[in-house]
């Protein structure tokens, strides 16, 4: 869906000032990630104050799913069959038509919302390519030179594609963007389906294997972002906190709040005291 029309003057106008913006996210496997799955929508609903469509890509269709929907937001919920139960999912339509939504967001299940999200999808809209929120703040060391200039002394540079991005030449005067591939914002279908595409492509192509082992999706989508220099780093920033099983929590919200860093049962576990707290609060 274009943002832009010809108007009656023969000039160029936005198409609409109320986009028709899509959420999705993927699970599959252990009941654990259906249990996130289940806070993630409540909190998307009560304090993102979202009302428009959201899709999951998953691999039970049916009770085993609808039973971890919450009952407020089954209207607004399309539950799609996953093609690709890998990290790739998150790139591609599968059987489910995006072409007249924008923006189009991908956002881990293990993300916690707690400001409104329409700001956010907005600022996103309106983005010259896709927007994603950044680790520079926990490793500043590696975002403020450029990629040739990066000295990997705690061998952790490949969760965000330092060796294929250093293996090409042209990329070697560029910043390290250290993008976290929970968050991505694509501006319509178009974003969507071009840096999609080309992550998804480097993500299952034979010589990436063993990376793609290791490191899931996020290097490519790195690599991707710097070499076409589509990436929005400041669009989302200060918009996400990353947490794991023991930090405190902030009454300061962001708006999104990631539970990344914690592990098994514990991210359901920190996602719901997360939302007890922010009730309290309220």
């Amino acid at each position: 869906m274009s943002r832009y029309i010809v108007d009656e003057s023969g000039k160029l106008a936005e198409a609409s000032p109320a986009p028709l913006p899509l959420i999705y996210t993927t699970v599959y496997g252990s009941d654990i990630y259906y249990e996130c799955l289940l806070v993630f929508i409540k909190s998307l609903i009560l304090y993102g104050k979202y009302k428009g469509k959201i899709l999951i890509f998953t691999d039970r269709i049916g009770s085993d799913a609808e039973k971890y929907i919450p009952e407020e937001a089954f209207s607004q919920v399309s539950l799609v069959s996953i093609n690709h139960k890998n990290y790739s999912q998150r790139y591609v339509s599968g059987d489910f038509s995006m072409t007249d939504f924008c923006p189009i967001v991908y956002f881990d299940n293990d993300i916690v919302f707690d400001l409104d999200i329409y700001p956010m999808l907005h600022k996103i809209w309106r983005a010259s390519g896709a927007c994603v929120v950044t680790e520079d703040e926990t490793y500043p060391e590696m975002s403020s030179q450029k990629v040739a200039d990066i000295v990997d002394s705690r061998r952790i540079g490949n969760w965000w594609g330092l060796e294929i991005i250093r293996s090409d030449f042209s990329c070697h005067d560029k910043i390290f963007p250290l993008a976290n591939s929970g968050v991505i914002g694509f501006p319509d279908y178009y974003m969507f389906s071009t840096i999609g595409g080309l992550v998804f492509d480097l993500y299952n192509s034979p010589p990436n294997e063993s990376l793609a082992k290791w490191f899931g999706d996020q290097p490519f989508l790195n690599y991707v972002l710097v070499k076409t220099g589509l990436g929005e780093y400041k669009t989302l920033r200060g918009t996400c906190r990353f947490l794991g099983s023991a930090e405190a929590f902030s009454s300061d919200r962001r708006g999104l709040v990631h539970f990344n860093w914690a592990r098994n049962e514990d991210k359901p576990t920190r996602m719901k005291a997360y939302l007890d707290y922010l009730r309290l609060l309220s």
